[in-house]
C-alpha cells in the first residue's frame, strides 16, 4: 500500500473512532449521560457496541420517496418528489437491562416552498417529455401551485403515541384509563391516578366501581378467591387496629391515605382503571339523604334507614360484611342528622395550624360516620362500601389544605413525621399526595363545575366567621362517634365537641331559600359572600386586585346551575 493510501486509511479510522466517542453515549431515561449499567455483562456490552456501530453508519437524513410526486418544477420541468426523514439519532441511547431504546428520533426540521405544475394522475403516466412539449399550454392539464418540500431533518426527543393521537416529548398525556401522565422520550411515564366525585361520574364509571367492589367482596367476576382473601384481611385490619392508634392525631390522616392506596391497588387488580371516588358530603349538606348517592340503581349505593339491612342497590343481600364481623351479616344504615356545610369546611381550611385543622377534620369525619350510622357508626365501619368514598373526601380536604402553600405540605404533629405507624409506613412517606409510597394521586373536579372554594379559600378565617350561614347540628353525631365508637371518656368528648363548635362558629341567621338555589345547596347566600368581600377590601385596600377576581367568580357562580366543593 502506498504512503498516501495509508495516510487516508489512518485518517478514516480516526474519524470513525471520533464519531463513536463523540456521537454515542450511554444515557439514562431523562437523557443525561451516564456510565454503562454495572449489571450488564461484558458480552452483552460488546453486543450493544456492535449494534451501536451499525447505528452510527446510518445517520438521520432525507430519503426521497419516489412513489409520491408533488409536481414538476415550473422552470426546469423536473419532478419534485415527497421527501421523508430516515435513519437513526445515535447521540443518545438509553440502555437498560441490556436492551437498546432510542431517546431521540429523526424528524423534519426545515421545509422550503417550491412552485410546481401539477397534472391529473392519468396524465403523469404519459411521461415528462410529452408534458413539456405537447401540453405546456393547456390549463386543464397543468396547474401552477406552491408546495412545501422537506428540506432538512434533525434529531428530536421521541414522541408518544396513545391510541390514535401523538404527543410531543414533555406533553401531558392521558392514558387509556384517564390517568394524567407525561410523555418522556417516547415513553408514557409518571401517571397520576384521578379520583373523581362519585355523584358526578358517568353511569358507566359508577357501575364499574360498584361492580368491582361487589366482586372483590365475593371473589366473583374479575376477582379471584385470593383477592377476596386479601380484601377480607384488609377490612379486618382496620377493625383490629381501630383502637391501636390509627385514629389518633399522630396517624389518622396519613394512615388512612395509606389504607386508601392499598384498597385502590387491590381494586385495580380487578379492573386496572379503577380509582376510589369521593363523596363530597358538604356539597349535599342541604339534603344529604336526598343525594343521588343513595339511589337504588346498580350504579349507586342504595338507601337504608332505621338501622335495617340496605333494601336496594348493589350492596343489598347477598352482599355481606366480611367474616371478621360474623356470618352473613348485612350492611345497615340509618341516615339521620346532618353533615358539615360548605362554610364550615371553608372555615376549617382557613385554619393555619395543623393540629387545629386535623382535629376539626377528624370531628367532621366522625360526624359523617354516625350520621350515616348503622355499619358506618361502628368499629367495623370499613365493611361499608361508602367508608372508602367518605375517607377519599377526608383525604381530598387534607390535600386541599396542603395545597395552600409549601409550609403546609409537610406540616404535621411535631416530632412524629418519621415514627412508623401501624403497618410500618411513616407519615413522611404519605405526606405528598403526588408521590406517596411511589404512587401519584390527584382529586379531579369536572371542568364544567365551578369550585366554590376558589372564592372561600381566599378569605381570612375572621371574614368567614362573619358571613351568615346555616348551622346544622352534626356535632351531635361527632360526639356519638367519639363516645360510643372511639370509647373516649365523656369529659374528653364534651371538650372536643366544644372545640369543634368554637372553631366552626359563624354568624347564625335564618337563610331564606326558594328550594332550588345556591343558598339552599350551601346554606349561605352569594350576596352575603359578596358583601363580606367588599368589607374585607375596605379594611385591606391592598387586596383590591384579588377582590376583582373574587367578584368575577361570584358572578360566574350566580349564572351557573352547577356547583361543587
Amino acid at each position: 500500500m502506498r504512503p498516501t493510501a495509508i495516510r487516508w486509511a489512518t485518517l478514516f479510522a480516526a474519524f470513525v473512532a471520533f464519531t463513536y466517542t463523540t456521537t454515542i453515549c450511554w444515557a439514562n431515561e431523562s437523557g443525561a449521560k451516564t456510565t454503562p449499567p454495572s449489571g450488564i455483562s461484558l458480552s452483552t456490552k460488546a453486543a450493544i457496541k456492535g449494534t451501536l456501530d451499525q447505528i452510527a453508519i446510518s445517520k438521520c437524513g432525507i430519503v426521497i420517496n419516489r412513489d409520491i410526486i408533488l409536481g414538476y418544477r415550473t422552470k426546469k420541468h423536473t419532478a419534485v418528489y415527497q421527501n421523508k426523514c430516515s435513519g437513526f439519532c445515535p447521540s443518545r441511547i438509553d440502555i437498560t437491562d441490556g436492551s437498546i431504546a432510542q431517546l431521540y428520533e429523526c424528524r423534519p426540521n426545515l421545509y422550503r416552498s417550491i412552485k410546481v405544475y401539477t397534472a391529473p394522475l392519468w396524465y403523469t403516466y404519459l411521461g415528462l417529455p410529452r408534458f413539456k412539449a405537447k401540453f405546456a399550454g393547456l390549463s386543464l392539464v397543468k396547474q401552477k401551485i406552491v408546495v412545501s418540500q422537506l428540506a432538512g431533518c434533525g434529531c428530536a426527543p421521541r414522541r408518544c403515541t396513545v391510541g390514535n393521537r401523538t404527543y410531543a416529548h414533555g406533553a401531558t398525556v392521558y392514558n387509556g384509563c384517564g390517568d394524567r401522565c407525561k410523555c418522556q422520550f417516547g415513553k408514557v411515564i409518571n401517571c397520576c391516578r384521578r379520583r373523581k366525585s362519585f355523584t358526578k361520574m358517568p353511569m358507566s364509571e359508577r357501575s364499574r366501581y360498584t361492580q368491582a367492589v361487589y366482586d372483590l367482596s365475593k371473589g366473583t367476576g374479575g376477582a379471584t378467591a385470593a383477592m377476596k382473601t386479601q380484601y377480607d384481611a384488609m377490612i379486618a385490619q382496620h377493625t383490629a387496629w381501630f383502637h391501636l392508634g390509627i385514629h389518633t392525631p399522630d396517624e389518622f390522616l396519613p394512615w388512612h391515605r395509606w389504607y386508601l392506596k392499598n384498597f385502590e391497588d387491590l381494586l385495580r387488580k380487578v379492573d386496572i382503571c379503577i380509582t376510589v371516588p369521593y363523596w363530597d358530603w358538604s356539597g349535599d349538606a342541604a339534603d344529604p339523604w336526598g343525594s343521588p348517592l343513595w339511589n337504588p340503581g346498580q350504579s349507586w349505593f342504595g338507601a337504608g334507614s332505621a338501622g335495617n339491612c340496605v333494601p336496594d342497590g348493589p350492596f343489598t343481600i347477598p352482599f355481606y360484611l366480611t367474616p371478621s364481623e360474623g356470618v352473613n351479616l348485612c350492611l345497615r344504615r340509618h341516615r339521620i342528622g346532618s353533615v358539615p356545610t360548605a362554610m364550615q369546611v371553608a372555615t376549617m381550611l382557613a385554619e393555619n395550624n395543623f393540629n387545629s385543622f386535623a382535629n376539626t377534620l377528624d370531628g367532621m369525619h366522625g360526624g359523617v360516620h354516625c350520621s350515616i350510622h348503622g355499619t358506618m357508626c361502628s368499629v367495623g365501619s370499613a365493611n361499608a362500601p361508602e367508608f372508602f368514598l367518605h375517607h377519599a373526601n377526608v383525604d381530598r380536604l387534607w390535600a386541599k389544605w396542603q395545597a395552600k402553600g409549601p409550609a403546609f405540605q409537610m406540616a404535621f404533629t411535631a416530632g412524629q413525621l418519621d415514627n412508623p405507624m401501624n403497618g410500618g409506613a411513616t407519615p413522611r412517606q404519605l405526606m405528598l399526595l403526588g408521590y406517596h409510597m411511589g404512587v401519584c394521586v390527584e382529586y379531579a373536579v369536572p371542568r364544567w363545575i365551578i369550585d366554590i372554594f376558589d372564592i372561600l379559600k381566599q378569605l381570612p378565617q375572621a371574614v368567614l366567621r362573619g358571613i351568615p350561614a346555616a348551622q346544622p347540628q352534626w356535632t351531635q353525631q361527632a360526639g356519638w362517634w367519639l363516645a360510643n365508637v372511639r370509647n373516649l371518656p365523656q369529659a374528653e368528648v364534651r371538650e372536643l365537641v366544644q372545640q369543634l363548635e368554637d372553631r366552626l362558629y359563624v354568624s347564625p341567621e335564618l337563610i331564606p331559600t326558594d328550594g332550588n338555589d345556591f343558598a339552599t345547596r350551601f346554606g349561605v347566600r352569594l350576596e352575603d359572600i359578596s358583601a363580606a368581600v367588599d368589607e374585607w377590601v375596605i379594611s385591606n385596600p391592598s387586596k383590591e386586585k384579588a377582590s376583582q377576581r373574587l367578584r368575577t367568580l361570584i358572578e360566574n357562580l350566580r349564572d351557573d346551575a352547577q356547583f361543587a366543593l
